[in-house]
């Protein structure tokens, strides 16, 4: 694990670190104008011009402003913000400068508590904006942001916020009126006809809400009010002749949260916002069966996923965890995770099959019970080891939890569903944020389980998302400060700036992924010859060739193969990676897919997976383990042809029966050289090893792809996950003059 780091202040203007809020990027936003010079969060209310809410007497006395950064999950003030108080909710406006390389929100709405604390809050941002009649949004970021006089000159303060956007001028004050509401006042100067006053509202995985709507609304709805609710807090926003509109960004089968903006008609709008506080949840009163689980490995418990299905009824269990100290138990969907072997949950009594799980080097444990109402017989069983590659470690480069905006996983949840997939090795990749896992393993999991180092995802709103990492910790600023350049730069300098602050390792993620998300497609990478547009850099290390959105389409992880040939046309050697990429615990299971390092030797697990990495010696597995050797060297390095002799390629393959394995293929550049089927019934451990003869007679590349045609649905959250394995790439020098040239892909006609 990486010491903490002291980032001091003049590193993070060197570095231009500052807040980060969203995962996705933001087609429709404008640049900010330059911010030098802005007006102090005390300058006095008569230096203001006319607006709603000046006051022509003595300006108020300074708001309070926020004494330390906020940390919370989704809360994202800063020292220095402006507190905005309404009876006992606290309102935090964003007042520093604006940093480059960094998403402009000065003036912006960033916190509704009800307290003073640093605790989660169902908002990330609200900010106000115009929309021409194309409904294009042109996003205000506040030129001034100045305590104001309201109605009432002996009243409570208010807070007025000011700037030019595209040619129109936004005026807005914010003003208490009430036990926790604030009344905003927006005037457009300027404002083109058929356009509108907007708000831009960003409730990260809140669910906003209103009636005739169900969740996952997208579209556009007239309606007079909006209310967001999270961490045991509502807010609401209540305009007239108001319309939220909303679409959200979706990846394969899933759907993530996105910000909506909220038109109003005419250039002199006013609205309320009200925060409450929300009633406890109440527990299900079917849940009145108890049933105990435990698991082990010999004679050790053993971390498990337990996946439950009705076998009486076609309602999905959703079972609520019964966690202790001791033995914490963590649930989601139909899925149960017992980070220390053992725990309970409460279901509805029935007939259930039950499905314990540690990933793709165990056996399973399958089981059924009966339930009824009360305590019933435990179910406990053990797990078998049966995938053991020596000098291998299993990592999952990718991951999101709590931290990143568009993930309710808690960081003990994240940490425990790691340890029960089985997975080694993990990264803290939370969206724009450096992530601690530490505190959580030691709550949740049982010693040595997991390692970790943190990292970041860098997301970028115009060239994709890169993981990069090691990360050092942050000390002294808050988390999501120390992060690399990542708005409106060059792919080029968001490499540079991960480097320069230590990061040994950058990853392409999802390099080919809707809606503008993938950097190969943003940056017009080409496989076919290396060539990349003009945006494109070649300066990272590792591409995430198969990513967890992918687990039932082989085709984009073909795709990714093909890349991965693309680039060693234009010689860059980088490791094959794979990862779960996953927000949630359930259907989007950590650690499938996962990248198997190579990392024998002394030393750090932590320094030793970096190093592996930048050798590029590695496989990917969605259930199989797929290891490869050329001429007895091993994946990664670079093997000369002797002349009339052929390649002897070793291929081994492990898995647990009840993963499907039917065919290898060995690939020579693009095209399968030779594939090979896999017969006979499956059984716990090697399914194949063999050597095989291979003629290449030009430079190329070579790496094993092997798969099935049976889906896992029987361990899987959904349906049709194919069973993949594939390693990185063995280059190869035919000609013998020590480099590898691998030529153009030429495409063949398909076969009539």
């Amino acid at each position: 694990m990486l010491a903490p780091v002291k980032l001091h202040g003049s590193t993070l203007l060197v570095l231009m670190l500052a807040l980060v809020l969203a995962a996705c990027p933001d087609a429709t936003e404008t640049k900010p104008p330059n911010s030098g010079g802005a007006a102090s969060a005390t300058q006095a209310a008569s230096s203001q011009s006319s607006a709603p809410g000046d006051a022509s007497v003595l300006p108020p006395p300074p708001l309070a402003t926020l004494g330390a950064h906020r940390r919370a999950f989704h809360a994202y003030g800063k020292t220095g913000d402006m507190i905005l108080p309404a009876g006992a909710a606290r309102f935090v406006f964003s007042t520093g400068a604006d940093i480059a390389g960094h998403r402009p929100l000065r003036g912006a709405l960033l916190d509704a508590t009800l307290t003073d604390a640093d605790v989660p809050d169902p908002l990330l941002y609200f900010r106000q904006a115009w929309e021409d009649k194309g409904h294009k949004a042109h996003v205000l970021f506040a030129s001034t942001v100045i305590t104001i006089a309201c109605d009432d000159p002996a009243g409570p303060a208010g807070v007025l916020l000011r700037g030019e956007v595209d040619g129109v001028t936004l005026t807005t004050t914010y003003c208490p009126k009430g036990e926790g509401a604030l009344l905003v006042h927006t005037t457009a100067l300027g404002l083109p006809e058929g356009a509108s006053i907007a708000d831009e509202l960003n409730p990260g995985t809140a669910e906003p809400a209103f009636a005739g709507v169900s969740v996952g609304w997208e579209g556009t709805y007239e309606t007079p009010r909006v209310t967001i609710a999270e961490a045991g807090l509502s807010l609401s926003i209540t305009g007239a002749t108001m319309k939220a509109e909303r679409h959200l960004v979706h990846v394969a089968n899933e759907s993530f949260p996105a910000a909506l903006f909220l038109r109003h008609q005419g250039a002199d709008v006013s609205r309320t916002l009200t925060l409450t506080a929300d009633a406890p949840p109440v527990p299900s009163a079917e849940f009145t069966a108890e049933l105990s689980l435990s698991y082990t490995e010999g004679k050790a418990p053993l971390p498990v996923q337990v996946l439950l299905r009705r076998t009486d009824s076609g309602k999905e269990p959703a079972p609520l965890p019964v966690s202790t100290t001791e033995h914490p138990v963590f649930a989601e969907g139909r899925v149960v995770y017992l980070p220390r072997g053992r725990g309970s949950v409460k279901v509805a009594p029935g007939a259930y099959d039950l499905v314990a799980t540690h990933g793709p080097t165990h056996t399973l444990h399958t089981a059924h019970a009966t339930l009824a109402a009360g305590k019933n017989p435990d179910v406990s069983g053990a797990l078998v080891r049966v995938v053991s590659p020596a000098g291998w470690t299993s990592a999952d480069l990718h991951l999101h939890a709590a931290p990143s905006p568009d993930s309710r996983v808690s960081l003990d949840e994240r940490v425990a569903e790691l340890a029960c997939m089985g997975v080694d090795f993990a990264v803290a990749t939370d969206h724009n944020r450096v992530t601690d896992y530490g505190p959580a393993l030691t709550r949740t999991t049982l010693p040595g389980a997991l390692r970790f180092i943190p990292g970041v995802e860098v997301t970028t709103r115009a060239l994709g998302h890169f993981n990069v990492f090691p990360m050092p910790l942050p000390e002294g600023v808050a988390p999501e400060l120390a992060v690399p350049a990542y708005w409106d730069v060059a792919a080029k300098d968001v490499f540079a700036s991960s480097r320069a602050m230590g990061a040994k390792v950058v990853e392409v993620n999802h390099a080919r992924m809707a809606p503008g998300i993938g950097y190969f497609d943003l940056s017009r990478f080409d496989a076919k010859d290396g060539s990349g547009g003009p945006a494109f850099s070649a300066e990272f290390d590792a591409l995430e060739v198969h990513n967890g959105f992918w687990l039932e389409h082989p085709d984009r992880v073909r795709e990714g193969a093909a890349d991965l040939v693309g680039l060693a046309r234009r010689g860059k050697h980088v490791a094959a990676v794979g990862n779960s990429d996953s927000h949630k615990l359930f259907f989007e299971e950590a650690g499938w897919p996962r990248t198997w390092v190579k990392t024998a030797g002394e030393g750090a697990v932590a320094d030793r997976v970096i190093a592996g990495l930048l050798r590029a010696e590695t496989t990917i597995s969605a259930g199989p383990f797929v290891e490869m050797t050329v001429d007895g060297r091993p994946i990664g390095a670079t093997v000369k042809v002797t002349k009339g002799k052929a390649l002897r390629v070793h291929v081994r393959v492990l898995a647990p029966a009840w993963i499907p394995v039917s065919r290898v293929e060995l690939h020579v550049d693009d095209e399968v050289a030779k594939t090979i089927m896999i017969t006979g019934p499956a059984k716990d451990g090697v399914r194949f090893d063999a050597d095989v003869a291979l003629d290449v007679d030009h430079d190329a590349v070579l790496f094993t792809w092997v798969d099935a045609d049976v889906a896992l649905d029987a361990v899987m959250g959904r349906k049709g996950v194919r069973p993949i394995g594939m390693t990185g790439l063995v280059w190869v020098d035919a000609d013998g003059d020590g480099a590898v040239h691998v030529g153009p892909r030429v495409d063949r006609p398909a076969a009539p």
